[in-house]
């Protein structure tokens, strides 16, 4: 690797510091004292440092402010003394924070035999909470992107149903996600008259309500307790359009995620194709499991 130059480095780190101060004001009095010493020591050992990597994230407020870099050098303890700053404290910089896994180390996705006994419970179910689960499930939306949903949200001759994403910064931000025909004939039958001769909303709940109502059927359906979620239903969607060849981009757009880094963690859920080819390694096992 090759040795940054000392006036580059001068310049990167100048810039860090200044951008810190210029962009978050009174957050910066927090993040200056700190920022302050390990600046001051890469200008006395700039000729020593092999690289400077910046990562930038979203979240402001903390100690250490929006601004935090990645050493990589042979000198590194010399050159940062206050190793805890860029190690367990800030876990949340790293590009990818999500998994899969919750911190038990339990799935917090469903595949598919529960998606398909949550779909059967919710046709049982019938009226606008059958209605409202089965959208959640062939949709992949979030709760709140099917509450806000109303009758010119359904564009019956496209075969799809129209979600504004309300997780971006802005508004106005809409997706189209195809459905099956018989999913917005039964969508536009169960909610007639709550929305469809008006602009109301075609749930006229609240989150907490409609969390209730979709845990409620997940319970009928024989879901464990632990995935009894309306996340564990967007999870899923998205690993086994993955795992069915929908290619991520086209994931990405029907989910809604601003960044495909976001989608492509789906990517590590276990398939078929990554079965079969553990049962290779077991085949030599399997008769032992017979006897």
């Amino acid at each position: 690797m090759s040795a940054l130059p000392s006036q580059q480095a001068r310049v990167i780190v100048t810039r860090t510091v200044t951008r810190v101060r210029a962009r978050h004001g009174p957050a910066s009095r927090k993040a200056a004292p700190i920022i302050a010493p390990w600046a001051n020591s890469l200008r006395r050992n700039i000729g020593r440092l092999h690289t400077i990597v910046l990562i930038s994230t979203n979240r402001v407020g903390s100690a250490i402010g929006e601004q935090n870099a990645v050493f990589c050098s042979l000198v590194l303890p010399r050159v940062n003394g206050l190793c805890s700053l860029f190690l367990a404290r800030r876990t949340r910089c790293l590009p990818m924070t999500q998994s899969l896994f919750d911190q038990t180390g339990s799935r917090k996705y469903l595949v598919a035999r529960e998606r398909l006994s949550f779909v059967s419970a919710a046709v049982a179910e019938g009226g606008t909470v059958g209605a409202f689960c089965l959208t959640l499930a062939f949709t992949g939306a979030r709760i709140s992107e099917v509450l806000a949903l109303r009758a010119e949200s359904i564009d019956a001759s496209n075969e799809a149903i129209v979600f504004e994403t309300l997780k971006q910064r802005k508004r106005g931000v809409f997706r189209a996600v195809p459905v099956p025909r018989r999913l917005v004939d039964l969508v536009l039958r169960a909610t007639q008259g709550s929305g469809r001769r008006s602009r109301s909303r075609f749930w006229p709940w609240g989150r907490t309500m409609a969390w209730k109502h979709v845990k409620r059927v997940m319970k009928s359906a024989g879901i464990a307790d632990s995935l009894c979620k309306p996340k564990a239903l967007r999870h899923g969607f998205a690993i086994d359009a993955g795992q069915n060849g929908v290619s991520l981009n086209i994931v990405q757009r029907w989910m809604g995620h601003a960044r495909l880094e976001t989608t492509a963690i789906y990517a590590g859920a276990i398939g078929e194709e990554e079965r079969a080819l553990a049962r290779r390694t077991w085949r030599a096992l399997q008769g032992a499991l017979r006897n």
